[in-house]
């Protein structure tokens, strides 16, 4: 498989909403990522049934699926001015070269309902089509109704679904064309 090679700006804007590279690697990074998930508690609850962890989000951040290379995965900080407000994490060419998997798109709770979402994976979908990658693929856990919900809204369709040791639910995989889109 030929690797693509992409420069990412340190940080980068849809005006609104700033976008930072999070380094696994640097502990601030690890805490502001840790962060987001102790400001979204029904995330875990319902996939995990259990509050979350640091140890929870400290080891999303650095999964990385068998496939893939370090080099291939970004983590995100989702910011409003100087306050963190989301994560992402996103892994290039995973499961197959045409595709930009979307590990997790998480916003703090006090933040959501205000198309945050929706503008992140407006941002997503642009270094989607930068790196040549013209699908979208996400993992949704079958009992997150809200998870489900937003995806199906912002046009991914289920290509299958299973069961899951690791979740409450069944494991569901959705993806979508990638849509060209300018920022107005």
């Amino acid at each position: 498989m030929t690797r693509l090679v992409a420069t990412i700006s340190p940080v980068s804007s849809t005006g609104r909403l700033t976008f930072k590279p999070l380094a696994p690697s640097s502990a601030g990074a690890v805490h502001e990522f840790q962060a987001v998930f102790r400001h979204t508690q029904s995330f875990i609850y319902v996939t995990d049934g259990r509050a979350p962890t640091d140890a929870d989000a400290e080891r999303l951040m650095r999964l990385l699926p068998a496939q893939a290379q370090e080099d291939d995965k970004l983590v995100l900080g989702i910011y409003i001015q100087s306050e963190i407000v989301g994560c992402a994490t996103v892994v290039r060419a995973y499961p197959r070269n045409t595709v930009l998997f979307i590990g997790l798109l998480l916003i703090s709770e006090q933040f959501q309902g205000r198309s945050i979402g929706a503008e992140t994976l407006r941002h997503i979908e642009s270094l989607a089509i930068s790196w040549g990658q013209d699908t979208l693929e996400i993992v949704v856990n079958s009992v997150n109704e809200r998870a489900h919900a937003f995806w199906v809204r912002e046009g991914f369709s289920e290509r299958f679904r299973k069961p899951s040791t690791e979740f409450i639910g069944d494991v569901v995989v959705m993806e979508r064309k990638v849509v060209a889109m300018s920022y107005v």
